[in-house]
């Protein structure tokens, strides 16, 4: 029995150094949805010690708000399925940062759901990345100079409203098409073919 434990607790230990190393939130919740473990870093981004957390129903550690909006989503990892979803953070620094979550059934050795597991990663910057190209995105749709954008054989990726209305050429005709070809085909006068291929060599 004594060896037993003595196992237990080794693997509990080596389970913690490895789950303080990876640079994610995670942490395990057991079936009533109380802490088994945790990551450093899920700690740090709380501004909690672990012995504000071990054994802590989720409920306490994270609040009312957050509780309400997530702990549906518990239920159905605990009934089985994997569920992820999004949400937005406040560190105790006063940052806000966006947080992408997968929560994951964890099962016995005998398929028994025995809780979960909380996987979390912060997109923050990939979030404003996406943002920031959205909007560069709908700059060149409303854009009323005709854009275009190539491959580096300079076949046709990506035409705006604009250049449909200056060229005549819808999207679906123009995207896939090389740009010589397209231009040359007649439907667009001698100026505009001039015009339009000197800004294509220009970049």
């Amino acid at each position: 029995q004594q060896q037993v434990t003595q196992a237990r607790d080794a693997h509990a230990r080596e389970r913690r150094t490895i789950m303080d190393r990876v640079p994610a939130w995670i942490a395990c919740v057991d079936k009533l949805k109380r802490y088994e473990f945790h990551s450093a870093s899920y700690r740090e981004s709380m501004g909690l010690l672990a012995s504000e957390i071990d054994g802590r129903p989720i409920r306490e550690v994270l609040g009312e708000e957050i509780y309400a909006v997530i702990d549906p989503l518990m239920d159905r990892a605990l009934a089985g399925e994997t569920v992820a979803y999004d949400r937005e953070h406040t560190t105790p620094a006063g940052e806000h940062r966006k947080l992408t979550f997968t929560l994951v059934p964890r099962r016995s050795a005998d398929a028994q759901i025995t809780g979960l597991y909380a996987l979390g990663i912060d997109i923050t910057e990939r979030a404003l990345a996406e943002d920031e190209r959205e909007r560069l995105a709908q700059v060149v749709r409303r854009s009323r100079e005709a854009v275009i954008i190539t491959d580096q054989d300079t076949n046709i990726v990506y035409v705006n409203p604009a250049f449909e209305r200056v060229t005549g050429y819808s999207r679906h005709e123009a995207v896939g098409t090389r740009t010589g070809q397209l231009l040359r085909s007649g439907k667009t006068d001698a100026q505009q073919y001039a015009d339009l291929w000197r800004a294509l060599k220009s970049g």
